[in-house]
């Protein structure tokens, strides 16, 4: 697959939910292999701290897990609260129509 540019990517992704009354979940799932690096890279951190005796920075380890869920958590609430408004707002036709212009200047596939 050839690499698409942000702006292309961003619109596809915006025509494609443009149908789904409440994408809080599609937002977490799209979250979940983040949460699911840094989880388990912190995680990783916080197992050898454990080990070293630092119990410390382990609790400080563990928040900092917790605290990126939850501010992730809060952000795609808040998103998924205003899509009502965003699907009024946004004009479809336009979208769709900028869509197929970008994909129109991508360079073909190698």
């Amino acid at each position: 697959m050839p690499k698409q540019s942000l702006e292309v990517r961003y619109l596809a992704r915006l025509y494609g939910i443009r149908h789904v009354p409440n994408p809080l979940s599609a937002m977490i799932r799209a979250l979940a292999l983040r949460w699911s690096l840094f989880g388990g890279f912190l995680g990783a951190l916080a197992f050898v701290e454990y080990l070293q005796g630092n119990f410390h920075l382990t609790e400080f380890t563990a928040g900092m897990v917790i605290g990126l869920i939850l501010c992730d958590i809060t952000r795609c609430r808040f998103a998924a609260r205003l899509w009502p408004l965003t699907c009024q707002i946004t004009d479809w036709n336009r979208v769709e129509s900028l869509l197929k212009e970008l994909r129109s200047k991508e360079p073909p596939p190698k």
